[in-house]
């Protein structure tokens, strides 16, 4: 039975997930290797003029999840699979979608790091960032957003893609927190909707943070005899945002010098 989503149901995390050439086979493959129907993932496919939308009942059969064309103003889900129209502008707010035409806008930022940028601003460490199969640079920014606002990154390894220029681009940014084949992104990903949840209750945020201010000198002993660098001199609250957020990517729920 396909599972209905339902608006009582929390937003977990939101999973943005950009593709453009190759990208039908890739995505295939990622929704058939799912098992979670808690997560909400948006999909965009970059695409030139006169190039075929990813349309649902191509997505449907490998996936329990419903797969939804996305319209102006409808309120995000858990539990379902949104597709971003062809040539639109979409963003976030609240957990509200905004669609707008390209056409006449300025398109500087490309389709996907545009709804990435806006996904970031929306739901902060609430969101992963996905960059599959496709030519040229796209998503690269929205990552770097992504990331800068506390969620996780994750590119397809480029020897697994069929067009590896997007996920390639993307790791030579320094932006990509994880390089992986697909078929070992949604273990992740269901590991990192764990660990952020545990780690959004304020008071476990409140110890982490105090655990890494109390560690903060013996951290900097060991980076110094690592790397030659001495840290000491930085400012405590970048040291500590740093070293939580590679905390997060690592998913270490304490601090062990």
């Amino acid at each position: 039975m396909t599972p209905t989503p339902s608006d009582k149901m929390p937003i977990r995390c939101i999973v943005g997930i950009g593709t453009s050439a190759g990208g039908v086979a890739a995505l295939r493959e990622f929704f058939s290797s799912l098992e979670s129907h808690r997560l909400t993932f948006v999909v965009i496919q970059h695409l030139d003029v006169g190039a075929n939308h990813l349309a649902r009942d191509v997505l449907s059969p490998h996936t329990a999840l419903p797969v939804i064309d996305i319209e102006n103003g409808i309120d995000v889900r858990a539990g379902v699979v949104y597709l971003v129209p062809p040539h639109t502008l979409v963003s976030l707010e609240k957990g509200v979608f905004s669609v707008q035409p390209t056409e006449g806008r300025d398109q500087r930022r490309s389709t996907i790091d545009y709804f990435f940028s806006a996904l970031a601003e929306d739901q902060k460490q609430k969101c992963v960032g996905i960059i599959l199969s496709g030519e040229g640079s796209d998503g690269t920014e929205g990552l770097k957003a992504i990331g800068d606002a506390g969620g996780i990154t994750i590119a397809q390894a480029p020897d697994t893609a069929e067009f590896p220029s997007m996920p390639d681009a993307a790791i030579r940014s320094g932006g990509v927190d994880h390089i992986l084949p697909i078929s070992s992104m949604a273990h992740e990903i269901s590991s990192y909707e764990k660990y952020i949840l545990r780690l959004l209750d304020q008071t476990q945020i409140t110890l982490l943070r105090d655990q890494i201010r109390a560690a903060l000198v013996g951290i900097c002993e060991i980076l110094f005899r690592a790397t030659g660098h001495d840290f000491k001199h930085y400012k405590t609250n970048t040291l500590v945002r740093r070293i939580q957020r590679r905390m997060q990517i690592l998913q270490m729920n304490f601090v062990e010098t």
